[in-house]
């Protein structure tokens, strides 16, 4: 961040970050792959948006956008309010329904990696005659419900 709070040019550009100058990428790609968490303010988010036109360029990284909006969370993407990021590294811990949150998208994560799993397993090693005990169904999303 500069001396004024904010890491965007006077024109509200944030181009000066992907000017790379030197060889290579000076050392970002192993940093970046050493991290799994990205933290941003809401107009670095919007800017990003509108410059990367809907691609966000962080979809394999958990982001947290620092925001008083109230807007809804993605897999990827959450949308926290200063309080709470404040809180966790003040207090060491968050109020329960962040951790609740947190706990969901964990537990999403683990079933389908276990559906995989068991998906995997039936295939390789068949058993004749036996019809599974339950069916369970993953889709991704396409769009969201209106």
């Amino acid at each position: 961040s500069t001396l004024d709070g904010y890491i965007a040019t006077k024109e509200e550009s944030l181009q000066w970050l992907f000017d790379v100058e030197g060889e290579g990428d000076n050392g970002y790609g192993a940093f970046y792959s050493d991290i799994d968490t990205i933290i941003m303010g809401k107009k670095t988010y919007d800017w990003l948006e509108k410059e990367q036109a809907g691609q966000w360029p962080y979809s394999d990284k958990t982001s947290y956008i620092l925001t008083h909006q109230k807007i809804s969370s993605t897999d990827n993407i959450v949308f926290i309010d200063k309080e709470k990021l404040t809180e966790l590294s003040v207090k060491g811990e968050t109020i329960l329904s962040f951790r609740q949150q947190l706990s969901a998208k964990v537990f999403r994560h683990t079933a389908s990696y276990d559906a995989l799993i068991a998906q995997y397993l039936t295939e390789e090693f068949p058993v004749e005659n036996v019809k599974p005990e339950k069916l369970t169904l993953t889709y991704d999303l396409k769009q969201g419900m209106r």
